[in-house]
């Protein structure tokens, strides 16, 4: 499956309040996280950047 399938996937899931989609999703841009997590520079901006995500999605 490709990675953009993968994604869409997982989204939709989400969506769909399936639970278990979101570790993948998370895992995915864990690097990017941690990267603007850094850039950002205070405590909990992960944990704000991971609720960002979920509720984009």
């Amino acid at each position: 499956m490709k990675e953009n399938q993968k994604l869409s996937e997982w989204v939709r899931r989400i969506q769909q309040g399936d639970r278990e989609a979101v570790e993948p999703l998370i895992e995915r841009f864990k690097p990017k996280i941690n990267h603007l997590s850094h850039l950002l520079g205070y405590d909990g901006a992960e944990t704000d950047l991971i609720l960002w995500l979920l509720t984009a999605s």
